[in-house]
């Protein structure tokens, strides 16, 4: 098929043509012997023969005697960074079968001085190879300052992906999410971390990352993300929070006001730009406060607010949020009850109805 690259038509034509080798003790595919092709490999001056060397390598392999030495040293030998890559991408295929692999990756990841053959290393360790790559994560956390873009994201989605393994290099990731130069995506994905299992520092770190306002939204918006994440351990943040709700970039209000709803009781002291929030103009913000007036709502102020939602909001959704918010409140939401049985009685809409007459139930039954 002429769209198929030469090389993945060597690697179909050869998955087809290796055979026992009739009577002899090596593997023959496509008419040579396991012996030479790692001869091909190791001597062969022009670079289409040793890549294609690799191909069927890879369709030998990791089992088969020689195999994966062979590709180890020329990984490390080879002259053409493309044979170098087709082989980190051919161990990476291997997985676990191929012992040292993560080592091997690591000492590419370090010393190779081609960023595709090190952005490689970086995305198989992120990969197939990610449960082998903690013994790397030391070279890894040192790849996020590599000169090379793709290097760096590679090496912070392995990072990533290695999850409390990672914890080790916490400040290296704290210094990328400070970092006002660094790429987008490995940035988010330092921030994503260091909220995870962050110390102390990590919410002051956060902050400061969100009120950078010449950081990219997406930065700006990962660190409200992050800080929702610290759960109660946020509580210091609440005003930044608050202020975050009156955010021109909506997507930077709907992670205001998810990451209030996600941490501690003293959110209450938000009450004011909570209030204010009911006129924002986006459904998910309004639904959002909806639920944490649910959460914090014991006075009169937090139930007329929930009653109006419930009967005047302009997405069906945060009607029927506000009324299940009534209903929490049991006893709480007597003064609603008006409301609450003129829409049980007269909305329109069915779902409506049926939301407030279970609220007004809850509210009826409750001691």
């Amino acid at each position: 098929m002429a769209w198929r690259s030469p090389l993945i038509s060597l690697y179909l034509l050869a998955s087809v043509a290796c055979t026992p080798g009739m009577g002899q003790e090596e593997e023959i595919v496509l008419g040579k012997k396991r012996s030479e092709w790692l001869t091909i490999l190791k001597e062969h001056k022009e670079t289409k023969f040793r890549r294609a060397a690799v191909v069927v390598l890879g369709v030998l392999g990791p089992r088969v005697k020689g195999v994966v030495d062979a590709l180890y040293d020329a990984v490390e030998n080879d002259p053409d960074p493309e044979v170098r890559r087709e082989i980190v991408l051919t161990v990476g295929r291997m997985g676990s079968e191929a012992k040292g692999a993560a080592d091997v990756l690591g000492d590419v990841l370090k010393r190779d001085t081609a960023g595709a053959v090190r952005e490689a290393a970086a995305l198989t360790l992120a990969g197939k190879l990610n449960d082998q790559a903690f013994t790397q994560v030391f070279r890894l956390a040192d790849a996020l300052k590599d000169p090379h873009p793709g290097t760096r994201a590679a090496a912070a989605e392995a990072l990533k992906n290695l999850g409390e393994k990672a914890k080790i290099v916490l400040p290296k990731l704290t210094a990328l999410a400070q970092d006002q130069k660094a790429d987008r995506f490995p940035r988010l994905y330092a921030i994503q971390m260091i909220s995870k299992w962050g110390d102390d520092g990590t919410l002051k770190v956060l902050v400061g990352i969100f009120e950078d306002k010449e950081a990219l939204t997406a930065v700006r918006h990962g660190a409200l993300e992050g800080i929702g994440r610290l759960g109660d351990k946020a509580e210091p943040a609440i005003p930044v929070l608050a202020r975050a709700l009156s955010e021109k970039d909506v997507e930077l209000r709907r992670a205001a006001a998810l990451a209030l709803c996600q941490v501690g009781d003293k959110v209450r002291d938000a009450w004011p730009a909570i209030k204010a929030a009911y006129r924002d103009g986006d459904n998910a913000v309004r639904n959002q406060v909806i639920r944490l007036t649910g959460s914090i709502g014991k006075d009169k102020e937090a139930v007329s607010l929930l009653a109006e939602a419930a009967e005047k909001d302009a997405n069906l959704e945060n009607r029927l949020a506000a009324l299940q918010e009534l209903g929490h409140l049991g006893s709480t939401a007597m003064e609603a009850l008006p409301t609450l049985s003129r829409l049980s009685a007269e909305d329109v809409r069915a779902s409506v109805r049926e939301a407030a007459l279970a609220a007004v139930s809850k509210i009826k039954g409750a001691p």
